[in-house]
């Protein structure tokens, strides 16, 4: 019998039939060992993660390959999910859920084989001609036209913008280290993989307003410059919102006086938009005094009911607190109006309404602000539009010198307590059993067994 067919003829019926190559997704699975050993046909313009409710593939994202398991890049990581803030499940459809698969397996794919980076690089870059997606330099335009939105857009672009600055030598030394690259390869495929974090932080915009985006800038980068670039954007005749707009970024950059005068006295009234200029000047107590002696109104509230006091006191900044309080800002006010506390609102993703000060204090802040809130006359057995007390807020925060402070107090939240204090046994049975390396039922009953022994009565 002859089975070699440089030998002559094969016997096909008797010879064994060569194997099929081996096909990583055929059981529908990706394991980590799988990505190291068939990457290059795994990670392929092919790969279908599935469209749009489900994943096709049951992916082990654990890999120490991963770029989502690389500890220098979590931060990095939470702030691009902060930002991207797709909001509750209840206000968002299966695509936000398709968006967020793709971002993974694109940290997965940089991780394993990070010169693919090569080929989406010139495949966004095709589309990008094409106009079908932004240019680099559109993205870079949107993220800095969504800081100057508001005082919580633009600390948040400023830590994003650090982190950047600190990921990316980090990560061409991982890629030099790791793939033996040189460290102009290595330091332009880092910068590829940031893009990735940059582009799913900014998600989708109109490609109608890359213009305006260009416009906008247009009015907003004079704030950042000298009194004579000012008056030359005065000379361009700008309306009543561009104004509102270069205020709102002087203020954000805690510009000097002479600057706000100038822009103040062309505004008008300061009290606009969803969040006035005085929430953009709450890093500069002195900007807030300039503003509140200008006329700014001190309990301007946002869309969902939040004033400047809420900011000061999730900035955990007491004298600026007493400053707020001592121009007659109100201690007890309450996100949203009471007739709407019990409804969700999809445009904000609050889902605790009616929320205090005080509560919001036990949440971001520390026992001195609490204290401080309660001299000033801040009411302690408030509930939220849940029925949630300071306490609760607390308790979900961990902020257990807080926790304590309110409980001497006599504000309780027993079921509360008692549901974290359980969930916690939970974890630590759980993240217990699979140190362990426990599966099936020897998992279930260890699992059982630590529970019940560390369950709270």
């Amino acid at each position: 019998m002859n089975c070699d067919p440089e030998k002559g003829m094969v016997d096909l019926d008797r010879c064994p039939q060569p194997k099929p190559p081996y096909d990583p997704f055929a059981d529908k699975k990706l394991t980590c060992w799988e990505m190291r050993r068939y990457r290059d046909r795994i990670f392929t313009d092919n790969v279908d993660l599935g469209w749009p409710s489900q994943l096709n593939i049951d992916i082990d994202w654990s890999c120490k390959e991963n770029l989502g398991s690389l500890p220098f890049l979590r931060r990095l990581d939470e702030l691009t999910k902060t930002i991207r803030s797709d909001g509750s499940p209840r206000c968002t459809g299966t695509i936000v859920r398709y968006h967020w698969a793709s971002y993974n397996f694109s940290l997965l794919e940089a991780g394993f084989a990070p010169e693919r980076l090569l080929d989406k690089r010139a495949l966004i870059q095709k589309f990008a001609d094409a106009e079908l997606q932004p240019t680099d330099a559109a993205v870079s335009d949107y993220f800095e036209r969504w800081s100057y939105e508001s005082l919580y857009n633009f600390d948040l672009y400023q830590a994003y913008m650090v982190e950047i600055a600190k990921a990316t030598p980090m990560l061409t030394r991982h890629y030099q280290r790791n793939f033996k690259y040189p460290e102009q390869k290595a330091r332009s495929l880092a910068s590829l993989a940031i893009d990735i974090y940059v582009r799913f932080a900014a998600g989708s915009f109109p490609r109608v307003s890359v213009a305006e985006t260009s416009r906008l800038l247009g009015i907003a980068r004079p704030a950042r410059g000298s009194l004579d670039d000012l008056e030359a954007l005065f000379d361009l005749d700008p309306g009543e919102d561009d104004l509102r707009m270069a205020l709102n970024v002087a203020l954000l950059l805690q510009r000097p006086p002479a600057h706000l005068t100038l822009l103040v006295d062309r505004v008008g009234s300061l009290d606009y938009g969803d969040e006035s200029a005085l929430f953009f000047a709450l890093r500069n107590h002195r900007n807030v005094r300039f503003l509140l002696d200008r006329g700014a109104k001190i309990d301007y509230q946002n869309g969902f009911g939040k004033t400047p006091l809420f900011y000061a006191i999730g900035f955990n900044d007491r004298p600026l607190v007493e400053l707020l309080l001592g121009r007659g800002a109100d201690v007890n006010h309450r996100y949203v109006s009471s007739d709407k506390k019990d409804k969700f609102d999809c445009r904000y993703d609050i889902e605790h309404t009616a929320r205090t000060p005080l509560m919001h204090a036990a949440q971001h802040a520390d026992v001195a602000m609490l204290q401080l809130l309660l001299r000033r006359g801040a009411r302690l057995h408030e509930v939220d539009g849940l029925g949630d007390n300071a306490t609760a807020y607390a308790l979900r925060a961990d902020r257990q010198p807080n926790v304590a402070y309110l409980k001497g107090l006599g504000l309780v939240s027993p079921d509360l307590e008692r549901q974290i204090m359980s969930d916690k046994v939970a974890r630590k049975c759980l993240e217990e059993g699979t140190r362990r390396g426990l599966k099936d039922k020897a998992y279930d009953r260890f699992f059982a067994a630590c529970y019940e022994a560390g369950k709270p009565n």
